[in-house]
């Protein structure tokens, strides 16, 4: 049994709260069968980019929760971010993590810890998309605090 807590918009009650009110979203799937087949709400906001693309789920001031698609052969820049921490989730798909110059292989349930000022990449090894969850902590969370090392579609 579990127990989700989903908190309400500062100044709201139960009573005249709409679903808009709500800051926290619970997905449920059956035990031991992962992540891979959850339908994602089509209002969801999506930004594409040559490697693949990227769902925003959830963001307050402290946070910020991605669902990351990386298309086979493809991988996002070699980048790192001054003001934030991530921790990766793989959900399904394989692929292999650059951490620092060092390369570490992964596969679905595999987690990574990136800090601030640590390079890294993912690439995608499979023939299939590699989708991983990024949990993103620290003091900013812009797509403007990325300073790109190496970038294969010249963004570097």
């Amino acid at each position: 049994q579990r127990v989700v807590i989903n908190d309400l918009k500062p100044g709201k009650t139960l009573e005249n709260a709409s679903d808009a009110d709500m800051t926290a979203r619970a997905i449920c799937i059956t035990r031991n069968e992962g992540l891979k087949d959850v339908e994602l709400d089509p209002d969801l906001p999506t930004e594409a980019r040559p490697w693949g693309e990227f769902y925003n789920l959830a963001e307050d001031e402290k946070y910020k929760i991605k669902r990351i698609e990386i298309h086979p052969g493809q991988s996002p820049s070699y980048q790192v971010h001054a003001k934030r921490d991530e921790h990766w989730i793989v959900v399904s798909g394989t692929g292999t993590v650059r951490l620092d110059d060092k390369e570490i292989e992964v596969d679905p349930e595999d987690h990574v810890n990136i800090k601030a000022g640590q390079a890294h990449t993912i690439s995608c090894t499979s023939g299939e998309p590699l989708v991983f969850i990024e949990v993103q902590t620290g003091s900013y969370f812009g797509e403007d605090d990325i300073t790109r090392l190496e970038d294969k579609y010249g963004r570097a």
